[in-house]
């Protein structure tokens, strides 16, 4: 029949690799958009139980085995972290926010009395005149020396250990600020559009998992219900990927997924 894989090529082939995974929220219908997988699993979770007996000499012997669990789990990790992956991992979601109010962490070096603003787009540029501002220098072997906060309009550039923060992430310094080429730390605020993990569950969901085979024909995987697995969840900034985990929920049936090889073949 076509579309039936039926050869002696279903017992030499070879799974090859990930071509797509989908992941779509059961309470909201959303698809979860990510990069393709390196690597993508599904353990059955099939653990067994012995029934034993003793031997002519004696000895407990097993007479025959028994299954005695099914509870699969399957995961996936692609090769990026970032708080879209990582707020999968955690099973949460992210949302868009406009002109949210955020505390920023501004990194300088008193080079100059004066630090033009931050350009359009840049870390900082949201900042208004006078925002309200804490900062420290690391000057004269001191790793923290606090800092004063100036007007703008008004800063009196001689008045030591002393600054003033300017529309757009513009900075004064004062003289002696610069003369020891301090290095600074402000923390300040601004508003900018950003996008944040939310703190509530995504849910159950339904998994999709396509893999290449050997000979370019094609094996899905299909979940239709799965609890990710938050533990371990992280946001690291060395990370080389991020994995994510699901236990599967056998609803109906008895195993809880299905897997099926299809003939039709991957294509450029």
């Amino acid at each position: 029949m076509p579309g039936i894989v039926t050869s002696e090529d279903g017992f030499t082939r070879q799974y090859a690799g990930v071509l797509s995974v989908c992941v779509r929220v059961l309470s909201t219908n959303e698809i979860v958009k990510f990069l393709t997988p390196d690597k993508a699993e599904i353990d059955f979770g099939l653990k067994t139980k012995a029934i034993t007996t003793s031997n002519p000499l004696g000895h407990k012997a097993e007479a025959n085995r028994y299954l005695d669990e099914n509870m699969p789990t399957a995961m996936f990790k692609v090769s990026s972290a970032n708080t879209k992956t990582v707020a999968l991992s955690a099973n949460r979601g992210v949302a868009k926010v406009a002109n949210s109010l955020e505390n920023v962490i501004i990194q300088k070096q008193a080079t100059q009395p004066l630090i033009a603003a931050a350009p359009v787009g840049g870390l900082g540029n949201g900042i208004l005149i006078d925002a309200a501002t804490n900062a420290a220098a690391s000057m004269n072997g001191d790793p923290s020396v606090p800092l004063v906060q100036q007007p703008w309009a008004t800063f009196v550039q001689s008045t030591p250990l002393s600054f003033a923060m300017g529309a757009g992430g513009a900075i004064k310094f004062s003289d002696d600020l610069v003369l020891d080429r301090a290095y600074v730390s402000l923390k300040s605020i601004e508003s900018m559009d950003i996008v944040q993990m939310l703190f509530t569950s995504l849910g159950l969901c339904e998994w999709i998992m396509m893999f290449r085979n050997s000979d370019d024909t094609i094996t899905k995987i299909q979940i239709p219900t799965i609890a990710i697995n938050p533990e371990g969840a992280k946001a690291a900034s060395d990370a080389d990927g991020t994995e994510v985990k699901g236990n599967i929920s056998i609803t109906s049936g008895c195993a809880g997924y299905s897997i099926k090889d299809f003939a039709r073949k991957v294509y450029c």
